[in-house]
């Protein structure tokens, strides 16, 4: 996925292991079974030393299920997707404080960046808006400061000077927005 693990440190914090006195403290060499409350917690969840899991984490694991439209975009695809934009630019300040170095970066470059290539939209209403949502997109993770800075730029100039905006001004407007974004980061 676009995460990467966290490692185990929430379960080196917890001390998963086995509680009880040492041997030879009163309990005349015997151990006692089980290992406290934090063993029972971990044979319960069936994961010993999983990475912590937040809501953000299952969002973005849910998001890696929408596949970005082709070019001939179907509708149904369209719509997803834009709701898959949506919430990346939601999850902005999320991904500012949770997100492994180099995560918002490869998210971007996978998931946003191809929607505003030279040759990757197309002239509908739905693809002009769908790239109108990426550029917003790229403006609200602009603040996590992870973004590609030349192929960003690059992606959104284009973009703005895009002889499709003339016919579609909510693409120009966002690209600009984006790029006001970027800037003031």
């Amino acid at each position: 996925g676009l995460l990467a693990e966290r490692g185990s440190a929430a379960a080196a914090a917890t001390g998963a292991g086995g509680g009880g006195a040492k041997a030879g403290e009163g309990d005349k060499g015997k151990r006692k079974k089980g290992g406290g409350k934090a063993a029972a917690a971990g044979k319960a969840s069936g994961k010993r030393g999983a990475p912590p899991t937040t809501p953000g984490d299952v969002a973005l694991r849910f998001l890696e299920r929408f596949p970005a439209p082709g070019s001939p975009a179907a509708a149904a695809s369209v719509s997803s997707y834009y709701g898959v934009l949506v919430a990346y630019g939601a999850l902005a300040r999320w991904l500012e404080g949770n997100a492994p170095t180099g995560a918002v970066g490869t998210l971007a470059r996978q998931r946003i960046l191809p929607l505003l290539a030279p040759n990757g939209g197309d002239d509908s209403v739905p693809g002009a808006m769908l790239r109108a949502n990426a550029c917003w997109a790229l403006g609200e993770l602009s603040s996590t400061e992870a973004l590609p800075e030349e192929a960003t730029h690059a992606a959104l100039l284009h973009t703005l000077t895009d002889p499709m905006g003339a016919e579609h001004p909510a693409l120009r407007s966002a690209a600009a927005s984006a790029i006001s974004s970027a800037l003031h980061a």
